[in-house]
């Protein structure tokens, strides 16, 4: 059979943020998160020399890492 797709080194991955709010751990929806990043910009560009806000913790999650696959003709 004849090979009609193929993919390699194909991956996902995720940077997952945790605030800590007290002793719980929140997470924001899309739009709360595009909200607070738009303030972050407009915060830097009205006062560029002011100290920076403490970091949240980032991890980074791979869903997938170095994928290979073929699709032959008449696969699904």
């Amino acid at each position: 059979m004849t090979t009609v797709n193929r993919a390699e080194n194909l991956g996902k991955k995720y940077l997952i943020r945790h605030e800590q709010q007290g002793q719980r751990f929140r997470y924001d929806s899309l739009s709360e998160s595009l909200a607070n990043g738009g303030k972050a910009f407009c915060n830097r560009l009205l006062h560029p020399f002011s100290a920076r806000p403490k970091m949240n913790t980032k991890k980074e999650f791979w869903a997938l890492k170095d994928i290979d696959f073929e699709i032959q003709q008449g696969e699904r």
